[in-house]
């Protein structure tokens, strides 16, 4: 018997409740933006991918316009997140201090 797996709504950026959680998320989290940035770029993904950004914004729906109009940040900035992340966990980065690049905190090693 096949399973069927159900997304809550409020966890799915596609509908009304689920860009409105991220939206909160998102807001929160770039406050903490020199931080662990890892769940800000998840859900900058997300919202992206799925169009739910479109939601809050007036006129053509751009990522340009949300990022500028609803968030107060140039997506240069966002996109900038998201890359380094990336970047710094493909070379075996974990932890907030290695996103914070701050000495002395508990990180694991890059991979040989």
């Amino acid at each position: 018997m096949a399973e069927t797996l159900v997304t809550p709504r409020v966890l799915d950026p596609s509908t009304k409740e689920g860009a409105e959680q991220h939206l909160k998320s998102i807001k929160r989290l770039l406050g903490y933006a020199d931080r662990d940035c890892r769940p800000l770029a998840h859900l900058l993904v997300e919202l992206r991918q799925v169009g739910g950004f479109a939601r809050f914004t007036k006129g053509e729906a751009t990522w340009e316009r949300f990022c500028k109009e609803t968030l107060n940040t140039d997506p240069k900035f966002l996109d900038a997140i998201v890359a380094g992340g990336d970047d710094l966990e493909q070379q075996g980065w974990r932890g907030a201090a290695a996103w914070a690049g701050r000495p002395g905190q508990t990180r694991s090693p890059p991979a040989s």
